[in-house]
């Protein structure tokens, strides 16, 4: 972020909060600690904070600027590297063998979880059906 940007930044925030004067320390301040911070970033975290904030609640700092735009590009970084990596492969293939191989008790805890459904909606009054985990319960 350039300084004329940290000055707009600073700008927008005074005129949103009483207590942000605007003076040249604190423009000093917000320009160092925002200096390698994305504007359009900052300015979207500055918009959300006062659309969020309880009257009488606390100003921005530059500090929460940095800190919430730092958190924004690492979870897209994440997010971005999950897309790239594409769908966990082993994951589904411990999941098939274990099936594969303790099939009886991947039976039964899928019947168990379907009672368990059925049981939640019948107490809830959302069905009039029988239990179709083989129970023979009724609503």
């Amino acid at each position: 972020m350039t300084p004329q940007e940290a000055n707009a930044l600073l700008t927008s925030a005074s005129r949103m909060d009483n207590f942000i004067t605007g003076t040249d320390q604190e423009f000093e301040v917000w320009a160092y600690a925002l200096g390698g911070v994305d504007y359009q970033l900052a300015a979207s975290v500055l918009t959300e904070f006062y659309a969020r904030r309880e009257p009488g609640g606390p100003s921005i700092t530059p500090g929460y600027i940095r800190r919430t735009v730092g958190r924004e590009v690492e979870r897209a970084a994440v997010k971005r590297a999950a897309l790239e990596r594409g769908p966990d492969v082993n994951y589904q293939r411990q999941v098939s063998t274990w099936r594969a191989r303790n099939s009886d008790e991947w039976d039964r805890l899928v019947a168990a979880g379907a009672h368990e459904q059925w049981a939640a909606w019948a107490r809830r009054g959302e069905t009039d059906q029988p239990c179709k985990c083989g129970c023979g319960a009724r609503a």
